[in-house]
């Protein structure tokens, strides 16, 4: 049940990438908020495996 609730938690950059080639969308923004998110969630993540595994969530 754990990794299930961390992997709903993950982006899902395959539909992100056909949205911005469909509507033509700038591609170096993307890029940009693609990375920023990728580093918050190496941070984020360990914690929230720690909340899910001591059942404070």
């Amino acid at each position: 049940m754990v990794g299930l609730a961390l992997e709903a938690g993950m982006s899902s950059i395959l539909i992100a990438i056909v949205l911005v080639e469909r509507y033509h969308l700038d591609i170096k923004k993307f890029i940009e908020i693609v990375t920023l998110t990728l580093l918050l969630s190496l941070g984020t993540l360990p914690l929230w495996q720690w909340l899910l595994d001591q059942q404070l969530v």
